[in-house]
């Protein structure tokens, strides 16, 4: 990973906004134009695990892209984002984030996001092992077909950020992040199934 600066910074900080209008991963992070939308679950801590970082590096270059960038996001917007990497692709082994210390930059310790050089796609990772995504549906569908095969991963979000709460209840956060990635019907069957299938 390579530590970004002046005008490449910029860049990044230019990519990331063309997907994320915030970098808030419970309310409405996706831009209305970005089609493709699917939230994963769970991620291994901040991190992607090794298999859905080598999802989405097949799934970024099938779009010709061959680096992302990943930056920390918590308490930033993309006009504050103030440290960003650049990431090769090819770099499908574990640990890609804990070689990061190796060069200076630190492990991941807060809500981070992965994104496209060319603003095309992008993911945040969350504090509660949610990963939202947004991108071209091409980007997204082999993501859904690899990791969140039959909704499994998002229903056992809705039911592990259910336990202690009456979240699945009235107009909640969870309720309105489930709208803002599968529209009203596909969230409504995604809390119906999750209260049907303990």
């Amino acid at each position: 990973m390579q530590l970004l600066g002046g005008f490449e910074l910029e860049e990044a900080r230019s990519a990331i906004a063309s997907v994320f209008r915030s970098f808030d991963a419970f309310d409405e992070p996706l831009h209305d134009s970005v089609e493709g939308r699917l939230i994963l679950y769970p991620a291994a801590g901040y991190e992607l695990p090794e298999p859905w970082f080598r999802a989405v590096a097949s799934a970024a270059k099938a779009l010709g892209e061959t680096r992302a960038y990943y930056g920390v996001v918590e308490a930033a917007t993309a006009q504050t984002l103030d440290e960003a990497w650049s990431l090769p692709l090819e770099d499908e082994t574990p640990g890609w984030f804990e070689r990061s210390a190796n060069d200076g930059t630190r492990n991941p310790i807060a809500e981070s996001a992965l994104w496209s050089t060319f603003g095309t796609w992008g993911i945040l990772l969350s504090h509660r092992q949610h990963v939202v995504v947004g991108g071209p549906r091409s980007f997204v569908h082999p993501l859904s077909r690899e990791i969140n095969a039959a909704d499994d991963g998002v229903i056992r979000f809705v039911q592990d950020m259910a336990k202690g709460a009456d979240v699945l209840a009235g107009d909640g956060w969870l309720r309105h992040l489930l709208r803002h990635v599968y529209g009203s019907e596909q969230s409504e069957y995604l809390l119906h199934r999750a209260r049907r299938d303990p």
